[in-house]
């Protein structure tokens, strides 16, 4: 590797220099027991380490700013389980007070790890800041179908929402707990 570095004099040479790096390095067998290994939340599902440290767990990063819809934010969940269930002994998560000179708030997945939400319930009225006005007709797990005006159903994250305030329960429902 150090040779690829050293005859590295060109822009394009660099390019081709760390091809031939990563080329060699995925097939070598390092059996290295102190090594610090750097991978993505993606790449570490069935490893196991010792120490974990997971950095910028804040909102906007995970889960992501543009994962809006329910999959999506399902999928970025996923993953942080994946990445934290990859400790044996030890996990840190690194959350900055401020990033690019503004404040940031923790992830919202910090807080389902430790926070319990009051369940919703079949008939609750809830008020959804982009929807308006709903009635939960069903729930499971952390899942709820929203029957909204002019009968549209929406099936939402409700804890997800909930801690984002992106609903609010008007009233309890009448009707059977799920809960």
């Amino acid at each position: 590797m150090r040779k690829a570095a050293k005859d590295t004099t060109h822009i394009w040479n660099g390019k081709k220099s760390l091809k031939d790096i990563a080329t060699t390095v995925k097939s070598t067998k390092y059996n290295v027991s102190n090594a610090v290994t750097l991978t993505t939340m993606h790449s570490a599902k069935g490893l196991e380490f010792e120490i974990v440290f997971i950095i910028d767990v804040i909102q906007d990063i995970i889960p992501h700013k543009k994962s809006n819809a329910l999959m999506e934010i399902e999928e970025e969940r996923r993953l942080m389980y994946v990445a934290t269930t990859r400790a044996k002994k030890y996990l840190f998560m690194y959350i900055p007070k401020f990033k690019k000179n503004s404040e940031t708030e923790p992830s919202v997945f910090i807080e389902e790890m430790s926070v319990s939400v009051k369940g919703l319930n079949i008939g609750d009225k809830i008020r959804h800041e982009r929807y308006g006005s709903g009635i939960i007709e069903k729930t499971d797990n952390k899942i709820a179908v929203v029957i909204f005006k002019n009968n549209v159903k929406k099936t939402i994250d409700y804890i997800f929402c909930l801690k984002k305030k992106i609903i609010q329960i008007i009233e309890e429902g009448k009707n059977e707990k799920t809960r």
